[in-house]
């Protein structure tokens, strides 16, 4: 569980207020007036600063199917580039999906364009185009994964996990096609200290 440190007096968590100094467990979004202790706060904190403007941040770093942390590498309604996944060489990491294009492609709009010669390999952490053609078993596994529940309202925005650096498949079988109604969380207290 996330562990952030009260560093204002009279912080508000959770409609509580909470004394300067205080350690407490968290696992909602960070509020004005704590910090991260563990790296799991920190994780969570760096993604809440990046993102926290774009609108599409989820309502809690948890998934509300499987309880886990997951925190998307690509958010929905991303405007512009239709290949906003790519990883750039400086942030591929072991496991990530490899594919190569199966011919040219071109992504982007007249302003940005960015062009993909057939053969070219590149690691991509968004839902596959249909030009990729997988060079790994994790690109496989999103490839089988995407093609299964592409039609579902609750595909997930991508399959990477920034929290963990892993691939995000759950299991949707069984499970209603549509999303339900978004609900507002912030997020729940263990073993607050004071």
């Amino acid at each position: 569980m996330p562990r952030y440190r009260i560093t204002d007096d009279n912080t508000p968590v959770l409609g509580v207020l909470r004394i300067k100094g205080a350690v407490m467990d968290f696992d909602g979004w960070p509020v004005r007036g704590m910090e991260p202790v563990d790296d799991e706060a920190h994780r969570i904190h760096r993604y809440w600063e990046k993102n926290r403007l774009s609108g599409a941040l989820p309502l809690t770093p948890r998934d509300e199917l499987t309880g886990k942390f997951f925190l998307p590498q690509i958010l929905p309604n991303i405007a512009g580039s239709e290949l906003y996944g790519e990883a750039r060489p400086d942030q591929q990491k072991p496991g990530m999906p490899r594919y190569r294009f199966r011919h040219v492609k071109v992504f982007g709009d007249a302003y940005s364009p960015q062009t993909f010669a057939a053969g070219q390999e590149i690691v991509f952490l968004g839902w596959p185009v249909p030009s990729l053609e997988p060079l790994n078993d994790e690109a496989r596994q999103v490839i089988e994964y995407y093609a299964a529940n592409k039609d579902r309202g609750d595909l997930r925005s991508c399959p990477w996990n920034w929290f963990d650096d892993t691939l995000y498949l759950p299991d949707l079988a069984g499970r209603s096609t549509t999303p339900p109604p978004p609900m507002r969380h912030a997020g729940k207290f263990v073993n607050a200290a004071a």
